[in-house]
């Protein structure tokens, strides 16, 4: 079972990086600048380097030099965080937006693909199980912060 979840997740990501990377290369962009649109896109109040890089698990260099790129050419603007004037907040530009609808039809492409023909009632039970499973992670987490390993 570990080895078929395992092999279900990278297959999954795969597929996904698979349909992004047909927009990367429409946009001459790469799939880490997808990415980065797509999670601000999805995530606008998320707006900044850390968080692209701690939700996303995206290398720290790898969104920086994306940001860059996408900023110089017109996909985002950077703002100064008044809180915080070390921090940039992160802003999609209008020129982005046909960006986002390509992505926005991806990702509907993508589960549509990802839950077609599976019936309602066992998508509850996956939710059901996802769930349970985030549950035990966060509680191990827990229990390790508090020196409770095993």
């Amino acid at each position: 079972m570990r080895e078929t979840n395992l092999s279900l997740i990278r297959k999954i990501n795969k597929f996904y990086d698979d349909l992004l990377k047909i927009s990367a290369h429409h946009y001459d962009l790469s799939l880490t600048d997808i990415k980065v649109c797509s999670f601000l896109m999805n995530h606008p109040r998320l707006n900044s380097a850390k968080h692209i890089v701690e939700y996303r698990m995206l290398p720290k260099s790898n969104v920086s030099t994306s940001i860059d790129k996408l900023v110089n050419d017109g996909y985002l603007t950077k703002i100064n965080d008044e809180n915080d004037h070390r921090k940039y907040l992160l802003y999609l530009t209008d020129k982005a937006k046909p960006l986002c609808r390509e992505i926005k039809e991806v990702n509907d492409y993508f589960y549509q693909i990802l839950y077609g023909n599976i019936d309602h009632d066992l998508l509850e039970i996956q939710n059901r199980i996802n769930q349970q499973i985030i549950l035990n992670i966060d509680n191990a987490r827990k229990e390790k912060e508090h020196g409770k390993e095993r």
